[in-house]
């Protein structure tokens, strides 16, 4: 279990990475944000209490600012999701 946390962690740095937002301190945005998706699976809600779609939504706007990214990127960012989820 252990290399395969390693690897998922290695792929959020490297998205990180890509987006240059957190120069010189990228183990720490990984950090936060595989943090930040692993006190999902942590603090489940209770049954009705919060659809997926909004958890991952929230998850994900607080991922973006962590890195940085103005109200209106997050937004941008959402948007972009999105249409990639389709109808």
């Amino acid at each position: 279990m252990r290399g395969q946390r390693d690897a998922l962690w290695a792929g959020y740095r490297a998205l990180i990475e890509q987006t240059g937002r957190r120069r010189g301190d990228e183990a720490l945005a990984t950090r936060l944000a595989c943090g930040l998706v692993e006190s999902v699976v942590q603090s489940r809600p209770s049954a009705g209490e919060h659809d997926t779609d909004h958890v991952a939504t929230g998850v994900a706007d607080a991922i973006l600012r962590t890195l940085g990214c103005t109200p209106a990127e997050v937004t941008t960012g959402r948007e972009a999701a999105a249409r990639l989820a389709g109808p």
